[in-house]
């Protein structure tokens, strides 16, 4: 995307203006991303601040890398308190972009398993048919910033890999 392209999606996305149907025409995938949510299931005692900012972390990494090529335009979605990611939740998730002119939503959340050990699952759906394009799960080190930008950084190649269409020969 070029300079002036980010700058007005910015300004549009800043005054509450939405982008995306004129770039949806235009044969670019535009993928909304939730806020990815949080679970501790370890049972032992995190620094829940500290795993809200990983969070947060995660979903502008996600944002930002998928979109890095210029091939995938990535809107973030604001969930309105808290996101809720059971099947009435998703939906509503599903229908927010699909109004707002995405082609496929991203939602997702991390699990705490372990004081190291977290999972992060995330699926991507099509906003039009309500279609699963991609689900994927993953282990990764919830110890360390590191583990959680590297969970974040494969997700966002895996999501741009999957809505883009294979290079030409």
């Amino acid at each position: 995307m070029s300079g002036a392209a980010s700058v007005i999606l910015l300004c549009a996305l800043l005054l509450g203006v939405t982008l995306a149907p004129a770039v949806a025409r235009a044969g670019v995938p535009v993928l909304a991303v939730a806020e990815i949510g949080l679970v501790n299931f370890s049972g032992e005692g995190s620094d829940a601040a500290e795993d809200e900012a990983r969070g947060h972390a995660v979903t502008a990494a996600i944002i930002r890398e998928a979109g890095e090529g210029g091939n995938l335009v990535v809107v973030p979605l604001a969930c309105k308190g808290t996101c809720n990611f059971d099947a009435a939740g998703v939906e509503a998730l599903r229908r927010r972009a699909h109004a707002a002119g995405a082609s496929h939503v991203l939602v997702g959340s991390v699990r705490r398993i372990g004081a190291a050990v977290a999972l992060l699952r995330v699926s991507v759906l099509d906003t039009g048919s309500g279609q699963m394009t991609m689900d994927r799960m993953l282990s990764f080190r919830g110890d360390s910033d590191t583990g959680w930008a590297y969970a974040a950084s494969f997700v966002a190649r895996e999501v741009a890999e999957a809505l883009l269409p294979p290079p030409a020969p």
